[in-house]
């Protein structure tokens, strides 16, 4: 197996990457624990980000087959409920206002 500096050092970047959008989603999910909009939110704007990564780096083309695919099929799961319970959520919050404001 023949492992050039250059594809070590683009499969190091996108792991530095990769960590950062965790610890991103690790300090999202402290600061919104119960709000199940933004934690999904932010679940697929890591998982879009990190497929935009891999793609956009022509050494790891070899991988770029398998992954892509499966994480853009994942991001067809993830938006459609981030909006789902976004929405969700604002018509939760919206019944509780309108109630706590006695409005019809």
């Amino acid at each position: 197996m023949n492992l050039d500096s250059h594809i070590v050092g683009a499969v190091a970047a996108v792991a530095a990457y990769i960590l950062l959008l965790t610890t991103y989603f690790a300090r999202t999910i402290k600061k919104y624990p119960k709000d199940r909009g933004i934690r999904f939110g932010s679940v697929a704007v890591i998982v879009f980000l990190s497929g935009m990564v891999i793609f956009r780096v022509p050494d790891l083309s070899g991988i770029s087959h398998w992954i892509l695919p499966a994480l853009f099929v994942t991001e067809l799961v993830l938006v459609p409920m981030s909006l789902f319970f976004l929405i969700a959520e604002s018509a939760f919050d919206m019944r509780k206002w309108r109630r706590k404001k006695h409005v019809r």
